[in-house]
């Protein structure tokens, strides 16, 4: 079964006649993101996070040295 979010803007009621006006989001797990992070976030465009992960990553591995 498919999970959707349904965003409506914030600036009034929603217009019928026009679709954009709604944005339907899916909702799911990406297994990918769980088997290569790094390569799917910047897939995606997400350089903060990979920048993140990148720093929590080296950090944990410095601890595992200590």
């Amino acid at each position: 079964m498919q999970i959707y979010s349904i965003f409506e803007p914030a600036s009034g009621p929603v217009r019928l006649d026009d679709p954009h006006s709604v944005i339907f989001l899916k909702e799911g797990f990406s297994w990918p993101a769980m088997i290569v992070p790094l390569p799917w976030m910047l897939y995606h465009r997400m350089w903060l996070a990979a920048v993140v992960y990148v720093g929590l990553s080296a950090g944990l591995a410095m601890l595992g040295q200590v």
